[in-house]
């Protein structure tokens, strides 16, 4: 089954130094956005999936949507750069549920991303070091630790929605750009 991707798009950036990063409020209504996507406790879930899972970076295969997404979350990149994913966000995955949001992020982007999502409600983060490449063994402990969130953290869940797609094919006018959902 598939559910549906409606998102506002919004360019409102903070004035600070670095102008890539959101205002911590313009992140929080852009997740809202994405939360209403999502069933919620008690409510019937119809086509809505009860997660919303946003993975950057390789993991997704450089997806262009997953980047699309996590840049409208959490920079001020627009929808003609927002297929280059911040480098922030390489290791990142986001689960957008009813009752909260869980973000696995490198520990060296942590402090970043801190700053976007500080007025996030009921934020899990889980973070560890990302070692060095020449390192195999602290890269296997690395990529062990990112599936180990990624299965605790999609747990709880009977359905997530995974976002998959192409800016270069846009969905027909009018038509919402397809979620996947797995169960």
């Amino acid at each position: 089954s598939f559910c549906t991707l409606l998102l506002p798009m919004s360019t409102q950036s903070v004035s600070a130094p670095n102008r890539l990063l959101l205002s911590p409020l313009v992140s929080l209504h852009r997740l809202e956005s994405l939360r209403r996507l999502v069933s919620g406790a008690g409510e019937s879930a119809g086509d809505k999936p009860q997660a919303l899972l946003l993975v950057g970076g390789v993991d997704s295969r450089d997806d262009e949507l997953n980047s699309l997404l996590l840049n409208h979350l959490f920079t001020a990149q627009t929808a003609e750069t927002g297929a280059i994913l911040n480098p922030v966000l390489e290791d990142a995955m986001l689960l957008v549920h009813a009752a909260g949001t869980h973000l696995y992020i490198a520990s060296a982007s942590g402090a970043i991303a801190s700053s976007v999502t500080q007025l996030w409600p009921h934020l899990t983060v889980t973070a560890l070091p990302k070692p060095a490449n020449e390192d195999s063994d602290a890269q296997s402990r690395f990529e062990d630790h990112k599936m180990d969130a990624f299965r605790n953290m999609t747990a709880p869940f009977k359905s997530v929605g995974v976002v998959f797609g192409e800016l270069g094919n846009p969905a027909p006018a009018g038509k919402p750009t397809p979620a996947k959902v797995v169960e």
